[in-house]
């Protein structure tokens, strides 16, 4: 959990948003909301593989069955565990990728699943019946991140270390064992070139051009938002444009300049909206989670958590259903 300061400063800024905002909010304590938190060692699940412990790099609850949790490690494995369980139980488990599995994200409604891997695919699988719908070809790298737009069960996002952001129709673009992509957002999050020199130039470009792309996240409204690993900035893009046949850098519908006090730009490893989708929480490299207003689109960052190291792209965060709590892992 993030660790915040006494005087809850952050905590007063949320509040303070969400009034303006017209939303509900509660401004107890925090250490009063964290008084009966616990974490016992009887429920920690250990994720084995074929000879020893591996990294689970993602979960997420099910949207059909709030309890059930996917969970995906490092081996490529996908494992669904009954969270009403005590102890927790297993209930699937299965190998869908020849490479680690970065994140998952389930179909809004459906007990049904996508996954991305770094084998540079994508795949939608159907729990029930125990197969693969289809793949999603076309990235030339590491799958980093996906989310399905909200509001739709057929529409999806994902972004790669390719630089690119792929939007995919599983009714659409169909080939014979895969979906292609219906709209292609290229060096989303490229950084300017520095160099001077036509020889310094030639030699930097491809490496310029193809900076990653680490989170994607949908706000709703074909709207969604991206971060990538070097340019330390936040961008909001619109579905509705097609990006597909754009040669230079592509020009996002707002961004958010890197909010950071040192010279150097910082990445970022995780984007996460809280309920009402008018909150975005971006956990940044420099050790700050920047809070945004989404609302109206503010530059600059309302907020700010801190207290916390972030020295690694596979730090996640996650908000509580009740907006109350904000989670993230903490480097000692």
């Amino acid at each position: 959990m993030v660790h915040l300061k006494k005087n809850l400063m952050q905590n007063d800024a949320v509040c303070f948003l969400k009034q303006q905002l017209g939303l509900k909010y509660n401004k107890r304590s925090l250490y009063e909301k964290i008084e009966n938190f616990r974490c016992y060692a009887d429920n920690v699940q250990h994720i084995w593989g074929s000879e020893c412990h591996v990294p689970p790099f993602t979960c997420r609850f099910s949207h059909a069955d709030p309890t059930v949790v996917a969970l995906a490690d490092e081996d490529g494995t996908v494992r669904l565990f009954d969270t009403l369980s005590d102890p927790l139980v297993r209930v699937k488990q299965w190998s869908a990728h020849s490479n680690a599995v970065f994140d998952v994200s389930w179909m809004p409604g459906e007990r049904k699943l996508v996954t991305a891997s770094g084998d540079q695919t994508a795949a939608l699988w159907d729990i029930v019946n125990e197969k693969r719908i289809t793949v999603f070809k076309g990235h030339t790298s590491s799958i980093k991140s996906l989310d399905f737009v909200r509001g739709s069960q057929h529409v999806l996002v994902t972004c790669s270390r390719d630089g690119s952001i792929m939007i995919w129709d599983t009714r659409a673009n169909r080939r014979d064992d895969h979906n292609a992509p219906v709209n292609i957002i290229a060096k989303a999050h490229a950084c300017p070139q520095s160099t001077t020199t036509p020889k310094q130039r030639k030699k930097t470009a491809s490496e310029t051009n193809r900076q990653g792309v680490t989170c994607v996240v949908s706000q709703g409204d074909n709207i969604i938002f991206s971060a990538g690993a070097v340019d330390g900035v936040v961008k909001a893009w619109d579905l509705r444009k097609t990006y597909s046949f754009v040669n230079t850098n592509p020009l996002p519908m707002c961004k958010f300049p890197y909010a950071g006090t040192g010279i150097r730009k910082h990445g970022f490893s995780n984007l996460t909206f809280d309920s009402t989708y008018s909150c975005l929480f971006a956990n940044c490299m420099d050790d700050v989670i920047y809070m945004y207003n989404t609302a109206n689109y503010t530059p600059q960052p309302v907020a700010r958590f801190t207290g916390h190291q972030n020295s690694s792209f596979y730090v996640k965060s996650s908000i509580s259903p009740n907006d109350e709590f904000f989670y993230n892992r903490v480097e000692r």
